[in-house]
């Protein structure tokens, strides 16, 4: 039941190029899909997933290949420097049970100074109005925690990652932290005779049954 709810919110979340052109998906082998903060995210036409899809599963891998090169070889008309800074394909920097909810390519501007858009506006690579200059997210983010469990030495917190504060904060709350959560509990932010540095990091297990009424909660609010 689970893969079938998958995929159905797999379906709902899809968005394809906004174009009022009108675009040959017979020959289209991918797409660009979606632009969130610094990343954005290309996917393969793959048949049996996509509604008109060309590439055949023994395709796949070498198309993200050529599409990576590709990206990576891009270059300003105007600078000669390079647009594309990382590319990667899902399971290079996702894990677990659904990395195949994962777009099939996921890349970023160099610096940042570029915007992917999904939008086509023409011929060229890179169009005036969305050349570097405009502000947008950055990888790198600031932690800041203050309060009677934590420590007040104005130092900086390392290693932290923005997928260790749920996790932290369960754990300040005294709540039990689901097992296939991704992050880590910060416990170097915490005074050592606090009551949260001394109480036991808690974790849940959790069931199929768990797993399925997230997933029809989260499809229920799309």
């Amino acid at each position: 039941m689970l893969s079938i709810l998958q995929k159905i919110s797999r379906r709902i979340n899809i968005q394809l190029p906004k174009t009022k052109r009108k675009i040959d998906w017979k020959c289209t082998k991918a797409f660009f899909s979606s632009s969130i903060g610094p990343s954005s995210a290309i996917e393969i036409n793959l048949v049996d997933r996509e509604p008109e899809g060309i590439v055949k599963k023994e395709e796949y891998d070498e198309i993200r290949e050529l599409i990576i090169k590709a990206l990576l070889r891009a270059k300003d008309p105007e600078s000669g420097e390079n647009i594309v800074q990382d590319a990667f394909k899902r399971e290079d920097i996702y894990h677990g049970p659904y990395v195949s909810e994962a777009p099939d390519i996921i890349f970023l501007t160099r610096k940042l100074e570029y915007l992917a858009t999904d939008r086509i506006y023409g011929e060229s690579l890179v169009s005036e109005p969305f050349r570097k200059g405009r502000g947008s997210h950055r990888m790198e983010g600031i932690l800041i925690a203050y309060g009677p469990d934590i420590k007040n030495e104005g130092k900086n917190i390392e290693p932290a990652r923005i997928i260790d504060l749920a996790p932290t904060i369960l754990h300040m709350f005294g709540l039990k932290i689901p097992e296939d959560m991704d992050g880590k509990v910060l416990t170097n932010i915490f005074k050592p005779d606090s009551p949260v540095a001394k109480r036991p990091i808690k974790y849940q297990k959790i069931t199929e049954r768990m797993r399925i009424k997230e997933e029809l909660w989260r499809i229920g609010k799309l």
